[in-house]
């Protein structure tokens, strides 16, 4: 995913861009002018190295180019700034540590002075570019640096923004949320008010229906000896 960076951003990284490429250019330039002026002069090891750091620059140059047309990716421009430094640092390291053994093949004392000035220059001028590429990588290991911690900043916010609309208000505690958990004691009292209930109506229902048959049993002891006398009253004549 491409990320945007503030214009004062991309304008110094091309800027820096810019400048990186120019000095590569440059520094490939004097390399062929070196080479060339004094390609008789130098042994065969200080001519192969030269050539060596001719074409690094060269592709180091053509590289930054490349960079400024690209669009700005962070970790990609760190990679390949990265790759550039080492490449840099090595050639650098190895004209360093050949410098004491290089000579030159000249017995003019004049020709001899300018060829070793050269040489001492391409060593001073190979850490130059080096020293460039790294602050250049420092500037951006800054941004990535910036950039993480403002993310950590805001995924803090943003838990203690959902923990703060999540916590339930104390200063109504009588007042609760839809959905909130009864508490236990409550629910068990609730429950047991239900069943005393339940069992005082149940109760209530069985004693009227006991009095209500005792009612009916009186009134059939009641009626009972009225149908007896009835029963037992003699007939009349006629009926004979």
């Amino acid at each position: 995913m491409h990320v945007q960076f503030s214009p004062i951003i991309s304008r110094v990284r091309a800027i820096s861009l810019c400048c990186l490429a120019l000095v590569e250019l440059l520094w490939t330039v004097l390399l062929c002018v070196a080479l060339f002026c004094q390609w008789g002069t130098l042994y065969r090891s200080e001519r192969s190295l030269m050539f060596v750091m001719l074409v690094t620059h060269t592709l180091g140059a053509i590289m930054l180019l490349v960079l400024l047309i690209l669009p700005f990716r962070l970790w990609l421009d760190a990679a390949r700034i990265m790759f550039l430094l080492v490449v840099h640092l090595g050639t650098a390291i190895a004209w360093a540590y050949w410098y004491p053994r290089f000579e030159c093949f000249t017995q003019n004392p004049d020709q001899d002075g300018v060829c070793r000035v050269i040489i001492a220059y391409v060593l001073i001028a190979s850490w130059f570019l080096p020293v460039l590429l790294l602050v250049y990588e420092s500037g951006l290991a800054a941004i990535i640096w910036r950039r993480r911690i403002s993310i950590e900043e805001k995924s803090t916010n943003g838990v203690d923004e959902e923990a703060s609309m999540g916590q339930a208000p104390t200063s109504h505690p009588e007042t609760k949320p839809v959905g909130e958990a009864i508490p236990e004691s409550i629910a068990y009292a609730r429950r047991t008010s239900n069943l005393d209930h339940f069992s005082n109506v149940s109760g209530n229902s069985r004693h009227s229906r006991s009095t209500k048959k005792s009612s009916i049993g009186e009134e059939t002891i009641q009626t009972s000896p009225a149908v007896a006398a009835r029963l037992m009253k003699p007939l009349s004549a006629f009926h004979f």
